[in-house]
């Protein structure tokens, strides 16, 4: 049953990722997390993200960004991969719930203030952008889900929409590929998070088909606020 729960869970969140280009892993975590020891999960999930990133590279990879991926972003997002990967291996299952309440808590609130934002964005300065990178590196070490502060960045430098999510799957391709590589030399990987993953396949290829329906027509601004005032919600569930 937990299996067939992880399965539904994984075809919302990834439907979500395909219409906006993240927020996928960061929605099945959190509420994941409810049923399944988080770091099984994150290794699923792991997983999973890494075929959906496939999936939007192989579509869109005319449109990925790579001169600003593999110059800016990549470079100072494994600074903070490499930190986030130790921590996440070193803090005890109970409280990485805590901090991960906290951590989607925050997420929601600074995505539905953005939304509320009516003033057009800026690029950021390049320190500034840089920390903002190396801390987005840091919380996908930690959860598989830099998506907060690595889309915030993405947003004020890639306006065009299809090149934006083109360019974030590149990235989570390339994280994704490090950290399981970075569980399978340190031994972490269980074969219980393949076996979830595998039963979450159905629900991976739903939320894409879904995704791609809705990538085009739904209404981008009303969409993001439900699903961030859901993860808010759920947010809160996970520290109370």
């Amino acid at each position: 049953m937990t299996e067939v729960l992880i399965a539904i869970i994984v075809a919302f969140a990834h439907a979500v990722e395909t219409t906006t280009g993240f927020g996928g892993t960061v929605i099945a975590l959190a509420i994941g997390a409810h049923l399944v020891p988080i770091d099984t999960l994150i290794l699923s999930l792991l997983l999973i993200g890494w075929l959906q990133a496939a999936w939007i590279v192989t579509r869109d990879r005319r449109h990925i960004a790579l001169d600003l991926l593999f110059r800016a972003v990549i470079p100072c997002a494994a600074v903070g991969l490499a930190a986030g990967f130790l921590l996440r291996v070193g803090i005890p299952s109970d409280g990485l719930k805590t901090v991960l309440g906290a951590f989607v808590i925050v997420v929601a609130v600074i995505e539905l203030r953005r939304l509320a934002r009516t003033a057009p964005s800026l690029p950021l300065p390049t320190w500034p952008g840089r920390l903002v990178l190396s801390a987005g590196g840091l919380f996908h070490g930690m959860f598989a889900s830099g998506g907060p502060a690595i889309v915030y960045w993405a947003s004020r430098m890639i306006p065009e929409r299809r090149r934006f999510r083109a360019t974030l799957a590149a990235l989570w391709l390339v994280l994704n590929t490090t950290l399981l590589a970075a569980a399978a030399a340190t031994s972490t990987f269980e074969p219980t998070s393949l076996r979830l993953a595998l039963a979450a396949l159905p629900g991976l290829a739903a939320g894409i088909v879904v995704g791609e329906m809705l990538h085009s027509r739904i209404p981008q601004r009303a969409f993001r606020g439900v699903v961030n005032g859901l993860l808010l919600f759920v947010g809160l569930t996970l520290v109370m």
